[in-house]
């Protein structure tokens, strides 16, 4: 299905039968949804992230050719409903030690960057911060100040926040606890 085609079924609510239809076709075509999710109308936008999170989850091998396309399309990201599908993907995406090794040391620390800046925000969602821990945690091993700087902004977003930030903080905050014991 081609970009225009997509946009004009986009540009009007759609349901998630429809959504996962159209993650199902645009599966070989997934630049243009990509391009989509950085559209000026943040419904649309929403629609296409929504989209491309169903079809990265049901076919990682195909995504996985678009890594370059989504990091540059993850950075640029302001529609703050849109970072939660794009939060989730990358949180699949890094769990994986084999799926996370597809990216570059380059594209990882510019994710990580972005993920910090989304964490930091407080006018971020707390559904997008969550997501932006366990994203930080799965990559702690890839540079050794990520530990430190995530221990530090959970703790500081632990004195207000709310209950799912802090449910998922102490969870975080115990797996690096955890993991630093492991090292000694």
């Amino acid at each position: 299905m081609n970009k225009s085609v997509l946009l004009s079924k986009i540009s009007k609510p759609i349901g998630k039968k429809e959504a996962m239809s159209l993650a199902a076709e645009n599966t070989n075509a997934l630049i243009g949804v990509l391009d989509l999710c950085l559209h000026c109308n943040y419904e649309i936008a929403f629609r296409a992230a929504w989209i491309l999170e169903i079809a990265a989850e049901n076919n990682p091998e195909e995504f996985g050719l678009y890594l370059d396309e989504f990091t540059n399309v993850y950075i640029n990201l302001r529609n703050l409903s849109g970072q939660r599908h794009f939060t989730k993907i990358l949180m699949s995406l890094t769990k994986n030690a084999g799926r996370r090794d597809l990216l570059s040391e380059q594209k990882l620390a510019i994710l990580v960057e972005t993920t910090f800046e989304w964490l930091i925000d407080l006018q971020t969602p707390v559904a997008v911060r969550v997501n932006c821990m366990d994203i930080l945690f799965n990559l702690k091993d890839k540079s050794d100040w990520i530990a430190d700087e995530l221990r530090a902004q959970i703790e500081f977003q632990l004195q207000n926040g709310s209950p799912a930030l802090q449910s998922r903080g102490k969870r975080i905050l115990n797996k690096l606890a955890r993991n630093s014991t492991k090292s000694y």
